[in-house]
């Protein structure tokens, strides 16, 4: 009977989350820009993908989905909490991704994490934000003794009602005075057990003495596991402005810090993967590529032209080419990624095709009897064009 009903009330969440995103599905299907939308419901939660075309102004989209989602208010639950509409862009990709190994002697460590791990790394200079994935949930746990409360004369209403009414957060307006506007929020919120367990509910009763109170830890829905030990998923997203390769230089170095730790001991770390060492190792692999490109360019042109003017030119204009194009990229403030790195690796390539056939052509003007300044002109636009339109 427990199990029908369990799967009774599972069914009647999932086609109330149906009913809610539906509508919301309606209200912003007509707007411009939207290429596709995907719509995921799960028991108590539903979640609406939009991506947007190239081009469309994602902030103005954003303040749009908000209005046609309030215009659609009346249509949704009375009950249904605050709809969150978050942004989300290549940007916000992690640029680390590693896993924490605990050993298995300790059970919980969620909120050793919280406090020594996550919050100091929150602090580090260029980051945004910390996803961790595997942590219990701590929360309160109020378990009535039906044995007192029958004695008490109380009903499960009345606590429930007293933990409510004494449990609050929230704003109560504003107040004026001598000419300033003061804003007033009641603050009533439990701090710790202790006033959980000394809460009045009737006079000279307290929770405590009706119930037990204390912590308990809800098991993720997530659970990880590296080689066979236990472990938590951390993503690092770093902000859009600040340096790829110095934020997570910073993480790494604060990380080793902190685990340092008495309270850590035998955690260890095993990063997955590290933009900023990618972006690292790429510049490296950059660099040695455009000084063996230099040199077997050299090597190949001296053996073929037998002109050591003719090599010095191509082998000068690889990292000569590279160094401009550096030098305009921090002129337009703009940072080395995965993209970019690619995209000079690519033109090293690229860049030594173009000059032997702009060389030859000059060369061939040159055995015309032009002159060498006569030969460079003609000679490169003979082929300015071809070559351009290959390198595009």
């Amino acid at each position: 009977r427990d199990l029908h009903r369990l799967i009774r009330r599972q069914r009647q969440m999932c086609i109330r989350d149906r009913n809610i995103a539906e509508p919301i599905e309606e209200a912003i299907s007509t707007m411009h820009g939207i290429e596709k939308i995907e719509t995921s419901c799960r028991s108590g939660r539903a979640e609406v993908g939009i991506a947007l075309g190239q081009g469309v102004k994602t902030d103005y989209q954003v303040l749009e989905i908000r209005e046609r989602i309030e215009q659609i208010r009346p249509q949704l639950p009375s009950d249904l909490p605050p709809i969150l509409v978050l942004k989300f862009s290549s940007e916000q990709w992690p640029v680390i991704f590693l896993s924490l190994l605990v050993p298995d002697s300790k059970k919980h460590y969620s909120d050793l994490f919280d406090q020594l791990i996550v919050r100091p790394l929150k602090t580090v200079e260029g980051v945004a934000d910390i996803q961790f994935f595997g942590m219990e949930e701590k929360r309160v746990k109020i378990e009535l003794d039906q044995d007192r409360l029958r004695a008490y004369r109380l009903s499960v209403l009345e606590v429930y009602q007293a933990l409510i009414s004494n449990n609050l957060n929230f704003s109560v307006g504003s107040l004026e005075h001598l000419g300033k506007k003061y804003s007033v929020r009641v603050i009533g919120e439990f701090k710790n057990l202790k006033e959980i367990r000394q809460l009045p509910i009737r006079s000279g009763i307290t929770l405590g003495k009706i119930a037990k109170v204390d912590f308990e830890y809800v098991p993720p829905s997530f659970q990880g596991r590296v080689n066979g030990r236990p472990a938590y998923l951390m993503f690092i997203q770093k902000e859009s402005n600040a340096n790829t390769v110095e934020v997570c230089h910073r993480v790494i170095e604060k990380l080793d810090q902190l685990l340092k730790d008495p309270q850590l001991a035998g955690v260890k770390t095993k990063v997955w993967f590290n933009q900023g060492e990618e972006i690292s190792s790429s510049i490296r692999t950059l660099t040695s590529t455009g000084i063996m490109g230099a040199i077997f360019a050299f090597l190949v042109l001296w053996l073929f032209l037998r002109d050591f003017r003719a090599t010095m030119i191509v082998s000068v204009a690889i990292p000569g080419s590279l160094f401009i194009t550096i030098f305009f990229m921090y002129l337009l403030d703009l940072s080395f990624n995965m993209i970019t790195i690619s995209g000079l690796v690519v033109a090293v390539g690229m860049l030594v095709d173009n000059s032997i056939v702009v060389l030859e052509a000059i060369y061939s003007q040159l055995q015309k009897g032009e002159s060498p300044k006569t030969a460079a002109v003609f000679g490169a636009d003979e082929v300015g064009l071809a070559i351009s339109v290959s390198t595009l």
